[in-house]
């Protein structure tokens, strides 16, 4: 209990900063806040180049592109310029546009850049457990049931 006369003056930056974000999220702007741009989707034509010159632009200059879905998906040229001229801080990425990448890719020159194989299903668990569901659904399809959808690709084939 304050004193009289006394007023509590206190602020939750955290939950003003985290207000901020929510409303540039529903405005569509939360890249120009988020201290990431993480990429999580599968390549295809709506997905293709979606990291371009336009929304690395958007980026605050302290900002990290972590690109581990697909590499068509990063604008690598616009991405390289935006390095190079300092508008990101770096990147992180575990595939690339072309691989395995042509013999000196530019983004090799940069410190700020962190490559990595993509490796996701090289351990032995990740296989066996792959495996246990691929032979999971032919079964299934032998034995005249629908595959899991979650695993379909192109889910109108099933049921069109």
């Amino acid at each position: 209990m304050l004193p009289e006369g006394r007023q509590s003056v206190a602020q939750d930056v955290e939950h003003e900063q985290r207000e901020e974000r929510r409303r540039h999220r529903q405005r569509g702007n939360a890249i120009r806040l988020e201290p990431r741009l993480g990429t999580i989707a599968s390549a295809d034509a709506g997905t293709r180049g979606i990291v371009n010159a336009e929304r690395l632009a958007l980026m605050k200059p302290s900002a990290m592109l972590i690109n581990t879905a697909r590499g068509e998906m990063v604008d690598e040229d616009a991405l390289v310029a935006a390095l190079a001229e300092k508008r990101l801080a770096g990147a992180g990425l575990d595939v690339m546009a072309q691989e395995p990448p042509p013999a000196d890719p530019p983004l090799f020159k940069f410190d700020n850049v962190v490559l990595t194989p993509h490796l996701a299903t090289i351990t032995d668990l990740a296989y066996r457990n792959m495996c246990v569901e691929v032979a999971t659904q032919v079964a299934h399809v032998l034995q005249g049931k629908p595959p899991d959808i979650r695993n379909v690709r192109n889910p109108q084939v099933i049921n069109p």
